[in-house]
């Protein structure tokens, strides 16, 4: 029997790949700082924050999870069309919070949190830290970090997030509602 769900999964690692790129972006970016790690502690960045990557995608993921089970039980609903707006506004998101927290780091020392929350009050503050920054090159990371991660969603992962309308199976329903809430595992 072929397995159906592979949207639930294709999706899902799709939102981790990026998390993983985004965090080798970081230490390319911070080169300096990184360089003095050995490969060994590089990959304990990675394999630390993989937990963290694995939460933050499942929360990414529970709209479309649910959408695909809505799915799974109607097949009149077009979910295809609201997962793609979804997952390209995400992708500008994320990649404007990963550009930030590149510039943000040299400021302040530390990773991008509800830090900048503060500075909403008094905007003045917040535009001197950016006044420094090479915005030139956080524009140009900003674009290709898009259309790599845009490029990514149509080109490899599309074909298997996106649902078909097949008729509606008890089995597809079961596992489609256990994937959407094995997402607080994560």
């Amino acid at each position: 029997m072929k397995f159906k769900n592979l949207h639930h999964l294709a999706y899902y690692l799709y939102w981790l790949i990026i998390f993983i790129v985004s965090k080798a972006v970081f230490l390319i970016y911070h080169h300096a700082k990184a360089n003095p790690l050995t490969p060994g502690e590089i990959l304990k960045v990675f394999m630390h924050g993989l937990y963290m990557d694995a939460s933050f995608s499942a929360y990414i993921c529970v709209l479309p999870f649910f959408l695909f089970f809505i799915n799974s039980i109607y097949k009149k609903i077009e979910v295809n069309k609201i997962i793609i707006v979804y997952t390209l506004l995400l992708i500008l998101l994320i990649t404007f919070l990963t550009i930030a927290d590149l510039e943000l780091y040299n400021a302040w020392g530390f990773r991008l949190d509800s830090t900048p929350l503060q500075y909403l009050n008094s905007p003045a503050e917040m535009f001197a830290s950016v006044s420094s920054s090479p915005v030139v090159l956080l524009v140009i990371i900003f674009i290709l970090l898009n259309v790599f991660f845009t490029w990514l969603y149509f080109a490899a992962f599309k074909k298997y997030i996106l649902v078909g309308s097949t008729r509606e199976n008890i089995t597809e329903i079961i596992i489609s509602l256990f994937l959407f809430l094995f997402l607080i595992v994560p």
